[in-house]
């Protein structure tokens, strides 16, 4: 295997513990060894992993690609249905079996997983879809909103009466257009002044 093979090999190992199907797909395009052997020797590791992680269309693609479904390892024949069983993985399961996966010898499978592979091999049902989602960094948590803060406060001065001045009630109100909030106030004998929102020092506050 080339050194460019090699690294296709490893890139597809990677997406499907990754749980992308999109990488998976990319890496088998880039001739990527789908009987990819691992550690000990023994080939079908892509598959191996693939179930025992519990992907099904990731499984479902190493399948239509034409990965073998009874590879061995050091327990046995069949070690792609050895480890979606060990994993719980029983749609997996029962897809393998529905692609004639052999079975082994000392393998007990459910009477529920035969007819769930029944059903999918005749077409009645169709195969959960279930894809895990895709991180390639884990998510990030959402971004508290930043407080408001006033650096200047507008206040109103008026020489008239407070019984006097038109009052508005902006309740409920978006967007009031503040030009007409100005008429008002300067209508009533007022004008607009800049002030610090800092409110004033107490006593107990001025430096001794």
């Amino acid at each position: 295997m080339g050194s460019n093979r090699l690294g296709a090999a490893n890139s597809l190992i990677e997406a499907i513990r990754a749980n992308s199907l999109h990488r998976v797909a990319s890496a088998l395009d880039d001739n990527a060894d789908i009987e990819t052997p691992d550690i000990h020797g023994y080939r079908g590791l892509p598959l191996r992993t693939a179930c025992f992680i519990g992907n099904v269309p990731i499984v479902r693609e190493l399948i239509r690609r034409g990965a073998d479904l009874d590879a061995p390892t050091a327990d046995g024949t069949g070690a792609p249905l050895r480890l979606a069983m060990r994993a719980g993985h029983t749609e997996i399961a029962a897809l393998l079996l529905a692609n004639n996966a052999q079975i082994p010898f000392d393998l007990d499978i459910p009477p529920s997983i035969f007819e769930r592979a029944k059903e999918l091999s005749s077409g009645d049902k169709p195969v959960l879809d279930m894809p895990m989602l895709e991180f390639d960094q884990a998510p990030s948590k959402p971004a508290t909103p930043p407080e408001t803060r006033h650096d200047s406060m507008v206040r109103f001065i008026t020489s008239q009466p407070k019984d006097a001045i038109e009052q508005v009630d902006l309740k409920g109100v978006y967007g009031v257009d503040t030009n007409v909030l100005a008429l008002d106030f300067e209508r009533s004998g007022g004008a607009w002044e800049k002030t610090d929102p800092t409110p004033p020092a107490s006593i107990d506050d001025k430096p001794k």
